[in-house]
């Protein structure tokens, strides 16, 4: 046998035993891949834009004609910092006014204020006055009425001795008439010592009556102007609602920029009319990142923290690090798409916003990984394959992760010598 014909069949064997690894054919004639598993270092590159990393639209609030617009596209501009104007003419003259008619009630409360204090002494003078009068200075009338009483009952005593003495003939008739004129003096001086201290009394009963009016008068006096003095504060509260009012009516008609940034759209000119709803500025701040929409397929090459390289498309000598810092919580249903964004490690200072850059992230875990032709798998609902068993066909059910460039990760549903068969 020749040289070239044993070499023609040594190829012919090794041929036949690389293909029977992956591809063979059964009593039934189908054709089927047979699985095995292998190290997967995944890799995905894309397209990104830079985006700031925060976008604010700036509309408008009033209907209303603007003033002034202070800023232009491009511009950089601080926290704070006025962006337009609104014609305020109304709304100033109604700040003032408000303003003045608050100031005017908080000058009244004020009044009332002193008011009160004043009704409130007012009162306490009154209670004072009454706990005075009710003390009356009858010690000395007293003191007195008491010695007369002591001295008729002495007299009385005096006449009964008298008395006796006249009718047993030993004194003369004058003395009796003295002693009697005696008693009856000392029960007179009685009566006007006790009438003095009626009147005492009498003049403390009329003062303690006069006291209890004024102190009635004083109380609803003073009932009056506290009443007073609710109703202005309550009409001051009014009032400083409609004054906070005026002031954000008045700031409504400034707009202030919420973030430190950039002006990247400017849809309104000065002089314009806008209606409340329209967007007059966008702005961005100076925080940039970089958006990469790839399939939901591709989900699985990626992770929040991943690293990878970036270069942008108008700078193709520069290669800087990029790092994911947030995923989307959701699929676009229209395209199929998630929405990724990487930050820039480094060379930020080169990119402005909705600049191309070309991206690669590598995932450096690698592991053992069954990965089939994505002709394999139906996606029908729930996706499928099928299996090569025993000379028939079986559908089994998978769960596939990321698809990139026609090869498939299934997760579950396979393992390593199973035969799947194309659909």
């Amino acid at each position: 046998m020749s040289k070239k014909r044993i070499l023609f069949l040594v190829i012919i064997i090794a041929l036949v035993i690389i293909f029977s690894n992956y591809i063979w054919r059964g009593e039934s004639g189908e054709g089927y891949f047979e699985v095995k598993s292998k190290e997967v270092n995944n890799s995905l590159r894309a397209t990104g834009i830079v985006k700031p990393a925060k976008t604010i639209n700036i509309n408008s609030t009033l209907a209303e004609k603007v003033k002034q617009v202070k800023v232009e596209a491009g511009q950089e501009v601080k926290k704070g910092d006025p962006l337009l104007y609104y014609r305020s003419s109304i709304a100033e003259e109604e700040l003032n006014k408000a303003a003045a008619t608050l100031r005017e009630l908080e000058g009244d409360l004020l009044l009332a204020e002193i008011r009160v204090k004043e009704a409130k002494l007012g009162v306490e003078l009154v209670k004072r006055r009454q706990e005075i009068s009710k003390r009356v200075e009858d010690a000395s009338l007293k003191e007195e009425i008491n010695r007369v009483d002591i001295e008729i009952n002495k007299a009385k005593d005096d006449l009964k001795r008298v008395k006796k003495l006249y009718e047993d003939g030993v004194i003369e008739e004058i003395r009796l008439k003295e002693e009697e004129h005696r008693l009856k003096l000392l029960e007179s001086n009685k009566r006007l010592l006790s009438t003095q201290l009626e009147e005492l009394y009498r003049r403390r009963d009329d003062r303690l009556k006069e006291g209890e009016i004024n102190l009635e008068i004083a109380q609803k006096d003073h009932s009056r102007v506290k009443e007073s003095y609710r109703n202005l504060s309550n009409r001051i509260d009014i009032y400083k609602s409609d004054y906070q009012r005026a002031k954000a009516n008045l700031k409504e008609h400034k707009v202030y920029s919420p973030i430190n940034g950039m002006v990247l759209n400017k849809e309104v000119e000065s002089g314009e009319y806008i209606k409340p709803g329209v967007q007059m500025l966008k702005i961005g701040s100076k925080e940039l990142l970089i958006r990469i929409r790839p399939d939901e397929k591709e989900l699985g090459l990626l992770e929040v923290g991943q690293e990878g390289v970036a270069t942008p498309r108008a700078y193709p000598d520069q290669r800087f690090k990029v790092k994911v810092v947030r995923i989307s919580p959701e699929v676009d249903p229209n395209r199929g798409t998630i929405d990724i964004y990487l930050k820039p490690l480094e060379g930020e200072e080169n990119l402005i916003v909705n600049m191309s850059v070309f991206l690669e992230l590598t995932n450096e875990s690698s592991k053992e990984e069954i990965i089939i032709p994505e002709e394999y798998i139906v996606q029908d609902g729930q996706p499928y394959i099928y299996l090569y068993q025993e000379g028939e066909k079986v559908k089994k059910e998978v769960e596939i992760g990321f698809i990139n460039n026609g090869m498939a990760r299934v997760i579950s549903g396979l393992k390593d010598r199973d035969k799947v068969i194309l659909p």
